[in-house]
């Protein structure tokens, strides 16, 4: 049995993190796919990233399962904006191996997203943070990788693929704890709005949702 988290709120957001023990063949008999997506996983020859495919294909057909949704596959717009088929609730997902998260919420778009903290964020930290946000970090690791999860949820959730996450994505300084709410403010031109971006440490793994 796969080991499987789901949490949902009275809102009717709902969402579900896979942990992968399993094997490709077996996670490839969970869900069947059509001739697009037999295409997409063809052209992935990486054995994890072959099983965070199957995973994030199951993982759905699980959430959409306890969600009271009949799952019919997934398409995506040309930004790679995950949808549901004959279904107008909002879906996201991420993986990190070996984790493969989906959220689902019935009637507002949602962003997930799940990374494990390294040391490359320190290098590329610059490209993806603001003054005020580098500043705010420390050069702590944990910490950004809170702001990277964040400003990617936000863009998955809005899926705007014009967004940069250092000049129209902003996080307010924050206290890093094990699990809490951070909030962060889109920019685009002269319009701002405000999202809360729910966050928590997973062991290793920094997970977030919007």
């Amino acid at each position: 049995m796969p080991s499987i988290e789901y949490n949902a709120e009275a809102s009717g957001k709902c969402w579900l993190l896979w942990k992968i023990d399993e094997a490709a063949d077996h996670l490839d008999t969970l869900v069947p796919w059509d001739h697009e997506e037999s295409t997409e996983i063809n052209q992935i020859s990486h054995p994890n990233k072959r099983l965070e495919w199957f995973a994030a294909r199951a993982a759905i057909r699980e959430l959409t399962k306890r969600a009271g949704i009949t799952y019919q596959g997934i398409y995506k717009d040309p930004f790679g904006k995950p949808y549901l088929i004959e279904n107008p609730a909002h879906i996201s997902i991420t993986h990190s191996f070996p984790y493969v998260g989906v959220v689902l919420d019935p009637r507002r778009a949602v962003g997930i997203d799940i990374e494990k903290p390294k040391e490359k964020l320190l290098k590329i930290a610059p490209r993806f943070l603001n003054d005020t946000e580098i500043k705010e970090a420390e050069n702590l690791i944990e910490k950004l990788a809170i702001y990277w999860c964040a400003k990617e949820s936000i863009y998955k959730m809005l899926g705007r693929n014009a967004l940069i996450f250092k000049e129209n994505i902003a996080i307010a300084p924050f206290q890093m704890k094990s699990k809490g709410t951070i909030y962060g403010t889109v920019i685009v031109k002269d319009s701002k709005k405000v999202y809360p971006i729910y966050y928590e440490k997973r062991g290793d793994f920094t997970l977030t949702l919007s």
